[in-house]
């Protein structure tokens, strides 16, 4: 076979099989760490058909950055170089990505938020009839009726929302994945790689809440620790295609020894993220109350475009936070870096 590469050390590398070849292309996920704690399911994320670019068919390859780092031309940008970065390191660079593909992402992300906002407001708007008990009126001025027309919305409505936030998690970190390494991708198949991971993904987001929900009911300290440790367990299933468990597993392992900064690292993008949804809901829900005066339909459907406008700007930075960190975290334990050197990839000068 014959070997080409580019100059930037997170290009693709590019693997062109000769005739009657059963060589296949490399792939990240192919990459087994050291004491790594189980094998994932299932074929890699890059060697699926349906993700591979055909050979002869890619765009040519940018110039390479004179400066190192993150490029700040559009339209696209250079993604960091693959060595241990720091918490401002990864920050910034979930802000650039972030930036660069904000056009892209925000439509997409937007339109599956829309179901779960949707269910919201309507739940909102569901509210004032199951709260209308008259002053000193016993329980039973709310029929049962009500009460379970209500209880049975909110359900449908958390199912609606979960599936929809797994999807966008699992199409968020497909995608941001493939830009940070620098291969070709498109959100159609982000999509492919949502479903397809559904089923593994709910389960390991019910393991990973149910087990640090009961950390923090028994002393808060142990439920913030596992948060942190199984933070990324969702990138292992995606990435690697890994189960629940073993995804779980994979989390805590990378984690080790970086508590300290993983914690800071995940609450400054909440606070990021938190600050910018409330800027969002302040402002609008302000000019709506000013001008309906608090009108139960407008105050409805204030929450429902609030809600996907912040969900459109602030998930797609959370993702790529999430992504560059999982990435960091595989270079630190696996040296991914050094194995990516080996698959024929050249660092920045």
């Amino acid at each position: 076979m014959s070997v080409t590469h580019t100059d930037g050390i997170c290009s693709a590398p590019r693997v062109i099989a000769e005739p009657n070849s059963s060589d296949t292309v490399a792939s990240v996920s192919d990459i087994s760490g050291p004491n790594q704690p189980a094998e994932p399911e299932g074929p890699p994320l890059w060697a699926s058909p349906s993700w591979a670019t055909p050979l002869g068919s890619e765009p040519p390859p940018a110039p390479p950055s004179t400066t190192p780092g993150w490029s700040t031309d559009p339209p696209l940008a250079a993604p960091p170089r693959l060595r241990p970065l720091g918490v401002g390191e990864i920050l910034d660079g979930a802000i650039k990505v972030w930036r660069t593909d904000f056009r892209r992402l925000f439509p997409w992300v937007a339109l599956f938020s829309v179901p779960a906002q949707l269910g919201v407001a309507a739940l909102r708007l569901s509210i004032p009839k199951i709260s209308t008990s008259e002053p000193g009126a016993v329980s039973g001025t709310v029929s049962t009726k009500d009460l379970q027309a209500f209880l049975g919305g909110s359900f449908l409505i958390v199912i609606i929302s979960v599936i929809s936030s797994l999807l966008i998690t699992a199409g968020l970190t497909a995608y941001l994945t493939d830009r940070v390494l620098d291969r070709p991708t498109n959100l159609k198949a982000c999509l492919r790689v949502g479903l397809s991971r559904l089923l593994p993904l709910l389960g390991a987001g019910l393991l990973v809440g149910l087990g640090a929900g009961i950390g923090i009911l028994a002393c808060i300290v142990p439920g913030i620790i596992l948060f942190v440790r199984w933070n990324f367990a969702n990138q292992a299933v995606v990435v690697e295609r890994a189960g629940p468990i073993a995804a779980i597993k994979r989390s805590y392992w990378l984690t080790a020894g970086r508590f300290w900064p993983l914690l800071a690292i995940i609450m400054l993008s909440f606070i990021l993220a938190g600050i910018v949804s409330s800027v969002i809901t302040g402002i609008l829900g302000a000019i709506v109350a000013a001008i309906t005066h608090s009108n139960r339909l407008a105050t409805a459907a204030t929450g429902l475009v609030t809600g996907v406008i912040a969900g459109g700007l602030t998930l797609p930075f959370s993702a790529a936070v999430s992504v560059i960190t999982y990435l960091d975290l595989r270079v630190r334990r696996e040296g991914l870096d050094v194995q990516l050197l080996a698959q024929g990839i050249s660092p920045h000068p």
